[in-house]
């Protein structure tokens, strides 16, 4: 398996995985610790990563509920039926070459700074009449405020309305804590719902099983996690969804500033009789930052999204950097 190699952690223990005896155990086996090592509960007011309904919800993947757990929000698939019919499988085509793709060029831009040095006037040339201040504009456009991961500065371009910033307690299996956005697809009268999700974040490799393994190895782990915990059959969540499928499967190297690791985009489909047939698309990226520490992104897409917010969440890809 290809990837680059993650550096290896620091000997001490790590202060962010702190024991909780209520922690419930992964039948993945990975530990569901929330940052602070507190228990991850996949239901709350709100909706789980990776399409997944929120609390309350009928069908919900993911574990039970920890009475001792905060409520943590989680992204989740869309159960309702599409209008004109079909799952919107094309779409994920679009979203799993852009994964890469858009990266990249943002990449080279990034590394060599574009266009943004002043031009070497040309001595053959004949000089040009001085310009009238008044013409020139006032003022540059200030730039945009980025959505950005704290702990490790990695950042994107926020998307408009009807997309906002993710809770506080919003968590994603296999991230210490996660900063971004989501967009409400679904909600019900009981105030959950599902949402299609963009978030940022730290790695914590203690939940992969290993900080030594390459970032291809440890974007599998990831995907594999997050697969298991938030695809799960309800009553209990202890089985994974009938059928479900990992399907258009894309590894591929990721750059972005200085760092270098690993990209995968897939499709999830089911069919269970215990939730409304769906399909959700997901992109995973870890970046190796060195020191045993990990970057890396998430996003989940419910295939009943509309297109013009999948084309918002393509320009927030695009813009993907650290500051």
């Amino acid at each position: 398996m290809s990837g680059v190699p993650m550096s290896g952690a620091p000997a001490q223990p790590d202060p962010y995985a702190a024991p909780d005896p209520y922690a419930q155990p992964d039948p993945y086996g990975a530990p569901m610790s929330a940052p602070g090592g507190q228990p991850m509960s996949p239901g709350v007011a709100s909706a789980p990563p990776y399409g997944q309904p929120m609390a309350g919800a009928p069908g919900q993947p993911g574990y039970p509920q920890d009475p001792y757990a905060q409520q943590q929000q989680w992204a989740g698939p869309v159960i309702p039926p599409t209008q004109g019919g079909g799952s919107k499988a094309w779409i994920w085509g679009a979203l799993a070459g852009v994964v890469v793709v858009a990266l990249m060029v943002g990449v080279v831009l990034y590394v060599t700074g574009g266009d943004d040095e002043t031009p070497v006037a040309d001595s053959s040339a004949t000089p040009s009449e001085e310009v009238d201040p008044s013409t020139e504009p006032s003022e540059e456009a200030p730039d945009t405020e980025l959505v950005t991961d704290p702990a490790t500065g990695l950042s994107f371009a926020p998307m408009p309305e009807p997309w906002r910033d993710s809770t506080a307690n919003y968590g994603v299996i296999g991230f210490y804590e996660v900063t971004g956005q989501v967009l409400d697809v679904l909600t019900f009268e009981d105030g959950s719902g599902w949402i299609a999700t963009f978030v940022v974040g730290e790695i914590n490799p203690s939940q992969l099983g290993s900080s030594s393994m390459t970032t291809d190895d440890a974007i599998n782990a990831l995907a594999d996690l997050v697969d298991g915990a938030h695809y799960s059959k309800p009553p209990d969540f202890t089985e994974p969804l009938d059928g479900l499928e990992r399907n258009e499967v894309e590894v591929n190297p990721l750059t972005v500033g200085s760092y270098s690791g690993s990209a995968m985009s897939y499709h999830l489909s089911w069919d269970d009789d215990s939730i409304e047939e769906t399909g959700e698309s997901i992109a995973l990226g870890v970046l190796d930052m060195g020191d045993g520490r990990t970057a890396g992104f998430f996003l989940s897409l419910p295939d009943s999204v509309p297109d013009e917010h999948l084309d918002q969440m393509l320009e927030a890809l695009d813009s993907l950097t650290f500051v």
